[in-house]
């Protein structure tokens, strides 16, 4: 799975966890955790198709969420994980990753009315193309 690859990356990069220590894992894994935190999910999968059907090549779209209490906080923890993840390839695990690539960034924080305080969420769309 991408996703655990993707968490092996994040979590072995020290820029990031210095950041959020061990606070790195999929939505349903981090619903309460405190913040700094980075959350991520699997949004789509595309097979790669050809004229005689399809290949082992895979695409799929991963949106990484940095969450953090202020807006300097969140802007950090982005950038670490734009760091880590810009021209990611990975030919020693399994699935086998042959490219990463930011499509998006965007901020995704929930605006509590009356409340300027709230968390701050930036969301980074990936698109990561793998080998089954």
């Amino acid at each position: 799975m991408p996703e655990t690859r993707l968490y092996t990356k994040l979590s072995g990069t020290s820029a990031v966890t210095d950041l959020v220590g061990t606070r790195i894992g999929p939505i349903r894994m981090m619903q309460g955790a405190a913040n700094p935190k980075i959350v991520y999910n699997r949004a789509s999968t595309e097979p790669v198709n050809h004229s005689t059907g399809t290949c082992d090549v895979r695409f799929c779209t991963i949106h990484v969420d940095c969450y953090a209490d202020t807006p300097l906080g969140a802007r950090a923890l982005s950038a670490a994980v734009r760091t880590a993840l810009t021209g990611w390839t990975d030919a020693e695990g399994s699935p086998v990753i042959s490219m990463a690539h930011q499509e998006d960034e965007f901020d995704s924080s929930a605006v509590v009315p009356g409340r300027e305080d709230g968390p701050v969420t930036l969301t980074q769309t990936w698109l990561i193309q793998y080998v089954t």
